[in-house]
């Protein structure tokens, strides 16, 4: 293994090359370039080829599709030595300009990395089997390009068996025809396999990222090895979130040495007091409740509404029925006696 120190790529320098690259192009290439290639796409390119052992060597077959862009992005990554762009016989003016903002872009950033032309009927796999023989040897494809270029990628793959195939585009399963076509050719049964790097990760999941690579390669430990980057990298975190409940639940346990404040009893017996009005008062509504519901307090409201209409209230009819209603009182609490003498005293008034 070697000890190189691994430079982690982020969004931003990832990213970078792109954003520099969509100021020289024209606004139907950058168009391109956002439905195809994202910021998050772009960094797991550079973290894959960070990862792999050995300086990379790439093939750009989405060139013509993404007018160069996946060129750029592989001269940002300082792995690449070499990228190789296949020429096409229906070059038009917006190539050329693609190809000089290639160059440019190349000679700006200071890259270390050559920029081949392949000519007009020279098959991509000869890029792939040039160059030093200890280099990791990266095709590149859009995921429109996959049905049309499904052949060049079997050759290349043939010719250069330790190759690894990169398809930036791609969709849903059942929604995005290039997958149905790589899982035609490179499916079970075959000797390769179709990597979906969305699926190392909830937080790779809005990639549009793939590969394609024989079974057993070598990059099956690298994209282990970015599934436990992402898979893990909040580890860290919940340990200190434990660490700092647990400190909390032994603080709680401890009792405390510092003396309370002279108010604290006052208000604790408040809040006591208060507390227990609040239950009072809930057990009266609860009562009140109660009685509402039962049938003579029904009753009770079905006369009250009765004597309302019989003997409305400030009427002569009220006032007997307050004066009866005094008597009765008087005469089941004091006796008969007693009322007679109260009745004599008012009629006959202070002559007796």
């Amino acid at each position: 293994m070697s000890n190189r120190r691994v430079c982690i790529p982020t969004l931003h320098s990832a990213w970078r090359s792109i954003e520099q690259y969509q100021e020289s192009v024209q606004p139907d290439v950058a168009a391109r370039l956002e439905s195809t290639l994202s910021p998050l796409d772009a960094m797991l390119f550079h973290l894959l080829l960070e990862l792999l052992p050995g300086d990379a060597s790439v093939v750009d077959l989405a060139a013509e599709a993404m007018g160069g862009a996946c060129s750029v992005l592989a001269l940002g990554q300082s792995r690449v030595r070499r990228v190789a762009i296949p020429e096409t016989s229906g070059s038009n003016r917006l190539d050329n300009e693609s190809r000089l903002a290639v160059e440019r872009f190349r000679q700006t950033n200071r890259s270390e990395a050559t920029v081949e032309m392949l000519p007009v009927g020279r098959d991509p796999h000869s890029a792939l089997v040039g160059g030093p023989q200890d280099a990791v040897r990266v095709l590149l494809l859009a995921a429109d390009d996959a049905e049309t270029r499904a052949g060049q990628v079997r050759a290349c793959l043939e010719a250069a068996p330790e190759a690894v195939v990169g398809i930036l585009g791609l969709g849903r399963v059942g929604d995005c025809q290039a997958i149905e076509v790589l899982l035609r050719d490179f499916g079970t049964g075959s000797g390769y396999r179709l990597h979906l790097l969305r699926e190392r990760g909830a937080a790779l999941v809005a990639s549009r990222f793939g590969l394609i690579a024989r079974s057993g390669h070598p990059v099956e430990e690298t994209l282990h090895r970015i599934e436990q980057l992402y898979a893990t990298n909040l580890d860290f975190l919940d340990f200190l979130k434990d660490r700092n409940l647990h400190a909390i639940k032994a603080a709680a346990d401890v009792p405390s040495t510092i003396p309370p404040h002279p108010l604290l009893r006052t208000l604790e017996s408040q809040i006591a007091g208060l507390t227990q009005a609040l239950k009072d008062a809930e057990s009266q509504c609860e009562r009140t409740r109660v009685l509402e519901a039962s049938l003579s307090f029904k009753v009770a409201g079905f006369v009250q509404r009765v004597r309302q209409r019989l003997a409305p209230d400030g009427s002569l009819r009220y006032r007997v029925l307050l004066k009866v209603r005094r008597a009765v009182f008087v005469l089941r609490t004091q006796g008969p006696l007693v009322l007679v003498k109260r009745v004599t005293r008012k009629l006959i008034g202070p002559r007796m």
